[in-house]
C-alpha cells in the first residue's frame, strides 16, 4: 500500500495579508442572502406546516429573486423516504444555496448551507467537491450540531447550535455565522477577492503564455552564467546563461524545460524582480531532509535518482527566495515549509495528505492571498526489506487563488 503526501514550500509572498473581515455582515459576506425566501409562508408551509404526504416536485421563484425546489430524492416509507427542499439565491447548487431534507414522517432530517463551489448535485448529493455546513438534530433536545466540509472533505465539527433545524431555516442571514463565530473562523472560509488574488491570476496567466512555446525537456534548466549579474543579465538587461541538465547524460543539456527546470525558473524571476541574488548550483544541491534513514551516502552518482532530491529542491529554492524577503531571520530547513493551516495537521518532516489537497488549496488561498508555493508529492511504500520507504517525485508550482 502507497501513501501519498504533498510536501509544499512557500517561496514567493506579495504581502502576507489576512482575509478581510467581514465580521458576519450579510452585506459583506460571499455568500448570498436567502432570508426571504426561507421564511416566507410557502417555505414555512414546504419545512413544517403542510403534511408530507402533500408534498409534490416544483420549482417556483420567489418574489425575492431566491428559487425554491422540491424534489423525491428517495423513495420508500417512513423516515427511508426523503424529500429535497432547495432554496438557491443565484446558480444551481451555487454559493448560499440552502437545502434541507425531510423524511417520510414529516420530520427534518437535516440541513446544508453551501458557502463555495457547490457541485452539480449528481445522484443527489450537494456540494461534494464544495465548502458547505452540515446542520443534524442532537438528539430529542432544541439543538442541532454543526460540521464543516472543505473542499468536499469532512475537517473539523461537532459544535453545538441552540436552535433547531426549523429554527435555523427560518433564521435571519446573519444570524448563523454570528451564533457560531467563537467556535469557527469564518474569515478563514468565506474569503473577499482581494488585488493579491488578482496578481497571482495576472502571473498564472502569464506563465502559461510564456511556457506555451517552450519544448518540454523533463530534466532541462536554464542557468545563468558565471558572468553575468547577480539577477543573471548581461550588461544590458538581458538574460545570459546556458542550458543544463540536472542528469550528466550525453545529449541531455538541451533547449527545454520540466519541472526542475520550470520551478527554478519562477523562483529565479522572482528574485530578478526583488533584485535578489541567484543561488549558486552547490546551495541546490544542499541537504535539507532529515528523515530517520536516509543518507545522500547511499545516492547513486546520478542525482535525480535521490528519494529525497525533490524536497531538498524546493527547500533550497524556497530559502534562497526567504533569505532575500528576510536577511536577518534566522533560517533553519524547514523555514519556508508550509506548516500551521487551520483544519488539516501535517505529517511531521513530509507534508499533507494528497488526498487533502483540494482542501489544502482552498485554504492557502484564502488564509495566504498572494503567494505562490512550491511542491512535491511523496509516495511512501515498503523497500526490500520491509521497511518504510519514502520517494518524494518531481516539483510542481502552485498558484491558488480566490477567483470572481
Amino acid at each position: 500500500m502507497k501513501a501519498r503526501v504533498l510536501a509544499l514550500g512557500l517561496f514567493l509572498a506579495a504581502l502576507n495579508l489576512a482575509a478581510q473581515d467581514w465580521d458576519a455582515d450579510p452585506s459583506a459576506s460571499p455568500v448570498p442572502t436567502t432570508a426571504l425566501a426561507r421564511q416566507s409562508e410557502v417555505s414555512m408551509g414546504l419545512l413544517a406546516k403542510t403534511p408530507v404526504e402533500r408534498l409534490k416536485p416544483m420549482s417556483i421563484q420567489d418574489p425575492s429573486g431566491t428559487r425554491i425546489s422540491v424534489q423525491l430524492v428517495r423513495k420508500g416509507a417512513g423516515e427511508n423516504r426523503l424529500w429535497e427542499l432547495r432554496w438557491e439565491p443565484g446558480a444551481a447548487w451555487g454559493a448560499g444555496t440552502w437545502v434541507a431534507f425531510r423524511d417520510g414522517l414529516g420530520r427534518l432530517r437535516e440541513v446544508r448551507v453551501i458557502l463555495l463551489e457547490g457541485s452539480d448535485g449528481a445522484d443527489h448529493r450537494v456540494a461534494q467537491a464544495g465548502t458547505w455546513i452540515r446542520l443534524v438534530p442532537m438528539g430529542r433536545g432544541s439543538n442541532c450540531r454543526i460540521d464543516l466540509f472543505l473542499a468536499g472533505r469532512l475537517v473539523t465539527g461537532g459544535w453545538t447550535v441552540p436552535a433547531t433545524l426549523l429554527d435555523a431555516m427560518e433564521s435571519d442571514d446573519g444570524w448563523l455565522w454570528e451564533t457560531t463565530a467563537r467556535s469557527i473562523d469564518w474569515n478563514s472560509l468565506l474569503p473577499q477577492r482581494r488585488w493579491d488574488d488578482e496578481k497571482v491570476e495576472a502571473l498564472q496567466g502569464r506563465v502559461h503564455k510564456l511556457l506555451s512555446t517552450m519544448p518540454e525537456n523533463r530534466l532541462g534548466v536554464w542557468w545563468p552564467d558565471a558572468r553575468s549579474s547577480p539577477t543573471g543579465t548581461s550588461d544590458t538587461g538581458a538574460p545570459w546563461g546556458s542550458w543544463t541538465s540536472l542528469s550528466e547524460q550525453p545529449g541531455a543539456a538541451t533547449r527545454g524545460l520540466g519541472p526542475w527546470g520550470v520551478s527554478l525558473w519562477v523562483a529565479t524571476g522572482v528574485l530578478r524582480g526583488w533584485k535578489g541574488e541567484f543561488p549558486t548550483w552547490q546551495s541546490l544541491m544542499e541537504q535539507r531532509i532529515t528523515m530517520p534513514g536516509y543518507s545522500q551516502a547511499n545516492v547513486p552518482d546520478d542525482i535525480t535518482t535521490d528519494a529525497g532530491f525533490g524536497l531538498d529542491w524546493i527547500r533550497n529554492l524556497g530559502l534562497a527566495v526567504s533569505r532575500v524577503a528576510h536577511p536577518t531571520r534566522p533560517l533553519t530547513n524547514e523555514s519556508a515549509d508550509v506548516r500551521d493551516l487551520p483544519f488539516l495537521d501535517p505529517v511531521p518532516g513530509v507534508g499533507y495528505a494528497a488526498e487533502d489537497f483540494p482542501a489544502l488549496i482552498h485554504l492557502l488561498a484564502v488564509t495566504h492571498p498572494g503567494q505562490v508555493y512550491l511542491a512535491t508529492l511523496s509516495a511512501q511504500k515498503a523497500d526490500a526489506s520491509g521497511s518504510p520507504a519514502v520517494t518524494f517525485q518531481d516539483p510542481v508550482v502552485l498558484l491558488p487563488w480566490v477567483g470572481t
